[in-house]
């Protein structure tokens, strides 16, 4: 074991008491989805469908009604191929976006927020739909009332295109609720966790943690950021700041639970004082500080344009982003592929060595699996997305990962054992060292009593050398005075 003193409450479960565990999980993350599949739908939605009667189409929506809890505006388009051959065409997108917060008639009142021609490639197969563009994304909603208006050109010589879908996106009222609501459950939740776990460590050394508890007491603190206490802020103020720190703090969790996936799979195989930080860490925290990086980079440089420019288009817009896309993309593989070789190796070491990690790892392996399979699945896919699809995607994301680093929290708690084993030894220590404090005493008390001995010798001595000294100089002047008497 990685440390004989130290024993968690994972270390004392037999099987019945890891299937129980396993199963709770299960159970939470099921419910967790079941509750979010019956929440409010993520969107209201607005769809326009025109014909390409000629090359041009024009589009007129006007949106009302609108509040900070619609959260933004956004609007994408897609067109159908109606030819039996594939299609790689520019069409001329003209967009006029304008804002007001009284409903009134006359659009020379209302407030231009953009007006603008872009030009996008459009890719499609025979006969099917074509690749989405992004056409509005307003990330703030300054004004009530919204007027879009979007004048389409087909390029090409002959008009390729059918049909032209325009959709206009806005946050569900309830939907921003019923988020607020669950963020303040895990918060409160992810608060309580906490003060038991420092209540469950306090009085034990640092020093004695397992590699898993000194992840967990950090990752705990992410957690705590990335539920987010302060989100209402992202939609009640038009701060830019905010918006980062929510990008900062998702970030800042995620790479920190891929770092403890990798550690704890790669340092169950080693003892404590085999992992150095030369070889053991600073790879790894290179490679993720690279994916942070690159991340955080990304997200403000779409928070940029996101601001200056509500017609923006990812892909299209800003120069250099497909490249740094692809080289986070690159770093992410690596740290993939790092993975699945530290975990091979493990179960090699594992079953060879008959290590008395053994229990641990199965037990992590078994829990991480569970969640490494849906993060890729659910939130590798939406992870910079703008829109995330229902209610449920939502609900699953959050519960799902609250409730593995909450579990494994309690899982890692030191086991009361361990806490009579610290008690007592620490107690040990001090009796000890009370003892040699009273042994030095009692050396020091010895050596001043013999040296206050050979002082009140050497005093005494010096005395009777006085004294000597004295009857010597009085008896010659005693002689001579008898001598006159005579």
């Amino acid at each position: 074991m990685e440390n004989e003193i130290m024993k968690m409450k994972v270390d004392l479960w037999e099987k019945k008491g890891f299937f129980i565990f396993f199963f709770s999980f299960l159970a939470v993350i099921i419910l967790g989805i079941g509750i979010g599949f019956t929440g409010p739908y993520h969107y209201e939605t607005r769809e326009i469908v025109d014909y390409f009667d000629n090359e041009t189409v024009n589009i007129e929506l006007e949106i009302v009604g609108l509040n900070r809890l619609n959260q933004f505006l956004y609007v994408d388009i897609h067109f159908t191929n109606e030819l039996d051959i594939g299609i790689k065409e520019d069409v001329e997108i003209a967009i006029t976006l304008l804002g007001n917060n009284v409903a009134d008639s006359d659009l020379t009142k209302w407030t231009k927020i953009a007006n603008s021609t872009h030009t996008r490639t459009v890719e499609c197969k025979a006969q099917s739909n074509c690749t989405r563009h992004t056409i509005i994304y307003e990330p703030y909603l300054n004004y009530k009332n919204y007027f879009a208006k979007l004048q389409i050109t087909n390029m090409a010589e002959k008009n390729c295109f059918g049909k032209s879908f325009s959709n206009f996106f806005f946050v569900h009222k309830r939907m921003t609720l019923y988020e607020l609501f669950f963020r303040y459950i895990f918060v409160m939740l992810n608060i309580i966790a906490m003060f038991f776990l420092v209540r469950s460590v306090v009085g034990i050394p640092y020093r004695v943690f397992t590699i898993e508890q000194k992840w967990i007491s950090v990752l705990i603190v992410l957690l705590l950021l990335w539920n987010n206490p302060i989100w209402p802020t992202i939609i009640l103020s038009h701060s830019s700041f905010v918006r980062f720190l929510d990008a900062l703090f998702t970030s800042s969790f995620f790479v920190g639970i891929w770092g403890f996936w990798l550690c704890t799979i790669d340092g169950l195989r080693y003892k404590k004082e085999e992992r150095s930080f030369k070889k053991f860490y600073l790879p790894k925290i290179i490679v993720l500080s690279i994916i942070y990086l690159t991340f955080l980079i990304l997200y403000i440089w779409v928070q940029v344009h996101e601001i200056d420019d509500p017609e923006y288009e990812v892909a299209n817009d800003i120069p250099g982003f497909k490249v740094t896309s692809v080289f986070l993309w690159i770093f992410f593989v690596v740290y993939l592929l790092w993975i699945v070789y530290a975990s091979i190796r493990a179960f090699h070491d594992v079953k060879n060595k008959n290590t008395s990690n053994a229990k641990r790892f199965y037990f992590f392996f078994t829990i991480t699996l569970t969640v490494f399979i849906f993060s890729i699945i659910v939130v590798g896919g939406n992870f910079v997305s703008k829109l995330r699809n229902t209610a449920g995607e939502f609900l699953s994301t959050f519960t799902i990962f609250n409730v593995y680093i909450l579990l494994l929290s309690i899982a890692y708690l030191p086991s009361s054992s361990t806490l009579d084993d610290i008690k007592d030894s620490s107690h040990l220590k001090l009796e000890e060292d009370d003892e040699e404090d009273d042994d030095n005493d009692l050396i020091g008390n010895d050596d001043s009593l013999e040296d206050s001995e050979e002082k009140d010798e050497e005093n005494s001595s010096s005395n009777v050398d006085q004294l000597e000294m004295q009857e010597r100089s009085e008896s010659p002047s005693n002689s001579g005075s008898d001598k006159k008497s005579d």
